[in-house]
């Protein structure tokens, strides 16, 4: 998770998400794709725009469909529903869905009844009835409890692995009848994903805003070094080099002004010049998670 002293710009992204969220409340919906290279920062945009939604009278899910399995997706996208809901009405709070579905049934019978058949159907490997159980319940949670819905799904491209077929055809027909839910989705390969929404989601291709996730510019990357190097002077010329070489890519600042702030604090120096800058450098590159 993108702390928030971490998280710098982006406001015309956030911007947009968050007009979105409004419209959503108000009976427009207008689904977003983010799409840039990895390790723009798509996820961090994600995950500081979800951390602000709290008060929103939304429920928000964050699928991460690069990392985990079916049933990664099933207990996430289930136990996400039921332990926000929880949340919003002050119930005990949990995270072993059994223990929710029955601390629920009472408030959203519905919903709790939708997800134990969504469940039987995962045990008796029924993956395809299953996996359209999940399409499903965000409208039908969103109809019982009347909150609607945020479903973000990171990577959405990686659906395509999962043992389903026709897995496009089926999301795109519930996306076009959930009118309460809003999609998020992303994707590390621009290309590949405007494919799927032209071929596999072609009716939808208009209902998405594609949103180009673009490195920092020059002035971006200087306000982010400023702000992460604090109180550290450093001149405009380094600021200049430090941005071209990490091509504007966020994590690559991040992680470059994290090893020049500790390299400061080492040497107890309240400015960095070249020497500390080509020493953060080589340590950063030859690091083994640099």
């Amino acid at each position: 998770m993108v702390r928030k002293q971490d998280f710098f710009g982006r406001t015309a992204i956030l911007d947009v998400l968050q007009r979105r969220v409004l419209d959503l409340k108000e009976g427009y919906r207008q689904n977003v794709a983010l799409l840039g290279t990895r390790d723009i920062g798509k996820t961090a945009i994600l995950q500081h725009f979800l951390g602000n939604l709290e008060g929103e009278g939304v429920t928000a899910v964050y699928l991460d469909l690069e990392h985990g399995d079916f049933r990664t997706l099933l207990e996430k996208l289930t136990g996400s529903l039921l332990y926000n809901y929880s949340r919003s009405r002050g119930l005990a709070l949990h995270e072993d869905i059994a223990i929710l579905l029955e601390s629920t049934k009472d408030s959203i019978p519905h919903t709790v009844q939708v997800i134990r058949k969504i469940y039987k159907d995962y045990h008796s490997r029924k993956l395809s009835t299953c996996f359209q159980g999940l399409l499903a319940l965000p409208e039908i949670f969103t109809n019982e409890s009347g909150r609607p819905c945020v479903l973000v799904l990171d990577e959405f491209q990686k659906l395509e692995d999962l043992p389903v077929t026709n897995v496009f055809q089926h999301l795109g027909k519930k996306i076009m009848t959930q009118k309460k839910c809003l999609y998020i989705v992303t994707s590390s390969y621009p290309q590949t994903a405007k494919k799927i929404f032209s071929e596999k989601l072609s009716l939808l291709f208009g209902n998405f805003e594609m949103i180009d996730v673009e490195p920092f510019d020059p002035q971006a990357s200087r306000g982010f070094i400023e702000q992460s190097l604090q109180d550290i002077r450093m001149s405009t010329v380094l600021c200049d080099f430090l941005a071209d070489f990490s091509g504007g890519y966020p994590p690559y600042l991040h992680l470059l002004c994290a090893e020049l702030v500790r390299l400061s604090i080492l040497h107890r120096q309240g400015e960095i010049f070249i020497p500390a800058l080509a020493q953060a450098v080589e340590n950063t590159l030859f690091d083994r998670w640099g």
